[in-house]
């Protein structure tokens, strides 16, 4: 009942702040918009998306064999990464990528590092995301948005330099509390442990699949606004990305669509045509990608049979099995 209220209630504000967006805009020329709008672009931003997620998912596998968990096949992170994308829409705050690990636990029989290389992975994706989208703000002369990209990169980059500030003991008290299970903290604790060179590898993924993540939007920007300046998109990004962490609206839509209207819209580019921009990025990165997921979750082995598999067995994966 509780779980449905919240549903409820991130779904009104979701709603809400779309109806307002939509309120700002012109609404008589979001036909305009759509109608005039060019569908190449499109159609290389929808063919670029499993080369995000794909992305995602070999930088997650990395660290995954990285902190002992070989077993773990590409495709079970591949499937995996999908699924992660689907709770996105259900699990507030953004961190799908985290509740996966239950999933992943119970399709490969490890539990510490999944939930500790969900983490790790999530904050590199985001201090990739800071530090790309900082340097294109001072490229093209956003100064404000520089120095807040790097501040929140500074803030991602602190836990991953210093494992001992997550606090583990209390992410284990939470679980225990929603799920009436305990992990084993100090296992926790190492292995989020990395090597410089294992960050950097993991960095670099990042850098990659935020690049890639960075196109799919400018494309579908493109489609609509044939001048938009790619700089000036990647410069938005890290905060349309930071704002669908706000656990108030439903997978973030909404307060991700009003960061990329606040940054790009005018006088930069019309309202409505960075409206429409933002919804159809948040569909191709993220309800496309959900959809998938919802037949990974499905495809799972039943909870009985979730015992670890031996090297090489991947039984997750985009075509699942039963």
């Amino acid at each position: 009942m509780r779980k449905a209220l919240r549903l409820g209630l991130q779904a009104a504000v979701s709603a809400l702040i779309l109806w307002a967006l939509f309120r700002q805009a012109r609404p008589a020329r979001l036909l305009d918009v759509v109608s005039g709008g060019q569908w190449w672009p499109l159609l290389l931003a929808a063919a670029l998306v499993p080369v995000v997620i794909f992305l995602r998912a070999l930088r997650w596998h990395w660290l995954l064999h990285d902190a002992g968990a070989r077993h773990v096949g590409l495709r079970q992170s591949y499937g995996l990464v999908f699924i992660g994308t689907a709770l996105n829409l259900v699990v507030p705050g953004g961190m799908g990528e985290l509740a996966r690990a239950y999933y992943g636990h119970r399709a490969t029989g490890t539990r510490e590092e999944m939930l500790s290389t969900a983490l790790v992975d999530k904050l590199v994706a985001l201090l990739a995301v800071c530090v790309l989208g900082a340097g294109a703000a001072g490229a093209s002369g956003q100064w404000a948005l520089c120095a807040w990209g790097g501040a929140f990169a500074v803030a991602f980059a602190a836990p991953l330099l210093f494992p001992r500030l997550i606090p583990w003991g209390v992410a284990n008290w939470a679980l225990f509390a929603v799920a009436r299970k305990r992990l084993d903290a100090g296992k926790l604790l190492r292995s989020s442990r990395f090597t410089p060179a294992q960050h950097a590898r993991a960095l670099g993924l990042s850098a990659l699949a935020t690049v890639a993540s960075v196109v799919v939007a400018y494309l579908v920007l493109r489609a609509l606004i044939p001048g938009v300046g790619f700089a000036r998109v990647f410069a938005a990004w890290p905060f349309f990305t930071l704002a669908r962490l706000i656990p108030v609206a439903l997978g973030g839509f909404g307060t991700s669509d009003s960061a990329l209207v606040l940054l790009l819209g005018p006088p930069l580019y019309p309202a409505e045509a960075v409206l429409i921009g933002s919804l159809t990025t948040n569909a191709l990165l993220v309800l496309l990608p959900a959809a998938v997921g919802l037949v990974c979750l499905w495809c799972l082995p039943p909870r009985a049979a979730a015992e670890r598999p031996q090297a090489g067995d991947g039984r997750i994966g985009v075509e699942g099995a039963r």
